[in-house]
């Protein structure tokens, strides 16, 4: 009996190899997916910050009173001006992230300074992990802390 020269690869040897590579390709898109919405959160946050600090200036500048309304159940922060007449910016918390503030609305006065003592307190389900503005009453100035 003849025993023939075989030069391909065998069915097995195939799918081991697909195997390793596919998983080589799959693996780091599932790391990719949570940096990237960690990325998203940290964005959002520092929109929110950018977002504050320009209704500050804008109460200032145009001379009307600013409200942030905070609303949990549509998942926005409105930025209104002239007595919640007007809307200018309007930010929708991404999907891992949860207000968790027991105050629905943060008012600035035409100085800019906060019209009372309020916290704003966002829900990290990501890093489970808590990120508290506390507006310091008169000044307009904000604390950021995060803790868990």
């Amino acid at each position: 009996m003849k025993m023939r020269n075989s030069r391909g690869y065998t069915l097995l040897e195939t799918l081991i190899v697909l195997f390793v590579v596919s998983s080589f390709l799959f693996l780091p898109s599932l790391a990719l997916d949570k940096f990237q919405q960690t990325q998203e959160n940290q964005q959002f946050y520092g929109s929110f910050e950018k977002h504050v600090i320009s209704a500050q200036e804008l109460a200032i500048t145009s001379v009307q009173e600013c409200t942030i309304k905070l609303t949990e159940n549509q998942r926005k922060i409105c930025f209104d001006f002239g007595m919640g007449k007007e809307t200018r910016w309007q930010l929708t918390l991404p999907k891992n992230v949860v207000l968790d503030s027991s105050k629905g609305t943060i008012g600035f006065t035409i100085s800019g300074s906060t019209k009372e003592i309020g916290n704003v307190v966002f829900m990290d389900k990501l890093s489970n992990k808590h990120v508290k503005y506390q507006f310091e009453l008169g000044s307009g100035k904000y604390r950021k802390t995060e803790y868990y």
